[in-house]
Order: C-alpha cells, then structure tokens, then sequence
C-alpha cells in the first residue's frame, strides 16, 4: 500500500528486487538489486538529477492508475479465464 499511495502522490521511489516492489514500480531508473550499494546510490544519483522531475512524477502517477483495484481485479479475472 506504501508503494501505491507514495506513487498516486507522484513521488519518485527507489525499491530494492525484494518481494514485489519492482513490479509494482516497473522503472529500471527506481530499482535496484538487494545488496549491491554501488546500484543503489547509481539509481539514487539519478533520481537526485533528473532534469524534468515533473515528467517522472507524472510518469509515476500513471503507473499507479494501471495499479488502481479495479484493473488489477480485472487483470486477475482474465488471468483465472485463461487458465
């Protein structure tokens, strides 16, 4: 729930490979492998010095609304269909 609220906020994150956080987020430029502090503070750098933050934020907020219930709900119902 963190991940989504922050991201319909239009916050940029940075996540670690754990769980499912990289699929939640889904931007290379946010993720970063468990354990390797090189990555990590590369990614960070990055997000420090994006140049149109207001383009990330919005990048941001629309993948949260493909997080919205509803179309993961109809996502899963698809799934479930196929199978």
């Amino acid at each position: 729930m963190t991940l989504t609220e922050a991201m319909h906020a239009g916050v940029p994150l940075l996540v670690s490979d754990v769980g499912c956080a990289s699929e939640v987020v889904k931007d290379e430029r946010m993720g970063f492998s468990v354990g390797n502090a090189v990555e990590f503070i590369t990614k960070l750098r990055i997000l420090l010095e994006v140049e149109d933050d207001q383009a990330l934020s919005a990048a941001v907020k629309a993948r949260a609304e493909d997080l919205v219930l509803e179309k993961s709900a109809q996502a899963y119902l698809k799934l479930y269909e196929q199978a």
